[in-house]
């Protein structure tokens, strides 16, 4: 580090790296966590309003980026009329592009951590778990399975058992060497890169560690692939290929329009009425208990009612008095 390319602010040496540098190293880096091309894209896409703001404001090195240059970009985002929904998914792309600069030692802290944009999510209709576990059980995985099969097989039930996303599932790395990301077959948890950069660390069970050995027995990769999940032509696969293979997989057993993040969607919403929203806050690994309510709220007012009807039911407890 030479004194002409460091800043020094309250006692931390930072490196003045430009945005646009920053930005070439962040996207790479979630490529090659497995995000697929279009997802970088769009990355860059939601991130270039908010770089061409902080240029406005002759903010050009990540270290000069603070919690009021977002704010006021943001505010420049509702005088366009953009949508609070828009103004969300811009700032979570900036907030992912902040933790990765944070880490790096490019910025002090992140600025974006206390910063949000409320909006109403939208509500997800997923099929019953019975209808889910239709289609892993349609998957051949006696002996005339292929690799194919197995894979999938293995991959989708991981991903229901869990609720992990979809990059989060092919960003998995297999077990082993310096491996973090990935699943641990004796304490029977998987660990993953979350939404935002955020790890977390979530159970699955024995059939679903028994399916990912079957899978693992059978995984050729090409020299230095070290995906969980791979291609046919050994590479990590991709979030198209993903979204496709569960579309064909539940067209085979009449589920229409099938895409991965259902399968998370009913995981969550089946723990949130059986075990409560605290619990399926932890497993869905959401900051707030906020969030959880807001996308499985229906779930939750459902273990309301049940335990109203349950344990006091207007007529029992007459009949008690």
């Amino acid at each position: 580090m030479t004194a002409s390319n460091v800043i020094h602010l309250r006692g931390h040496a930072l490196r003045l790296v430009p945005l646009e540098n920053a930005v070439a190293d962040w996207l790479s880096h979630i490529h090659l966590r497995g995000a697929a091309r279009n997802t970088t894209r769009a990355y860059a896409v939601d991130l270039k309003s908010a770089l061409d703001y902080f240029e406005q404001d002759r903010i050009t090195v990540v270290a000069l980026i603070g919690e009021s240059a977002i704010e006021r970009w943001l505010a420049s985002l509702s005088r366009a009329g953009i949508s609070p929904r828009s103004q969300a998914r811009r700032l979570s792309a900036v907030k992912s592009f902040l933790r990765f600069c944070h880490r790096e030692h490019w910025i002090e802290h992140d600025p974006s951590r206390d910063v949000h944009v409320r909006f109403r999510p939208r509500q997800v209709i997923a099929p019953e778990m019975s209808e889910l576990m239709r289609m892993l059980d349609a998957i051949p995985r006696g002996s005339g399975s292929t690799r194919t099969d197995r894979r999938d097989y293995a991959l989708l039930r991981l991903t229901l058992d869990t609720g992990i996303r979809a990059s989060e599932v092919i960003g998995l790395d297999v077990p082993g060497g310096d491996a973090r990301y990935t699943v641990d077959f004796k304490r029977l948890e998987v660990r993953v890169l979350g939404k935002g950069d955020i790890e977390g660390v979530v159970p699955f069970n024995e059939a679903t560690a028994r399916a990912l050995e079957a899978w693992l027995r059978v995984r050729h990769a090409e020299d230095g692939c070290n995906a969980m999940f791979i291609s046919n032509r050994g590479q990590r696969l991709t979030r198209q290929t993903v979204h496709a293979m569960i579309r064909k997989r539940g067209e085979a057993v009449g589920l229409q329009r099938m895409h991965i993040h259902l399968l998370r969607h009913r995981r969550i919403g089946d723990i949130t009425e059986r075990l409560g929203l605290k619990i399926a806050q932890g497993m869905a690994r959401h900051a707030s208990p906020a969030t959880t309510a807001a996308v499985y709220g229906a779930h939750a007012q459902n273990v309301v009612h049940r335990t109203v009807r349950d344990h006091a039911d207007l007529d029992k407890i007459g009949a008690q008095a």
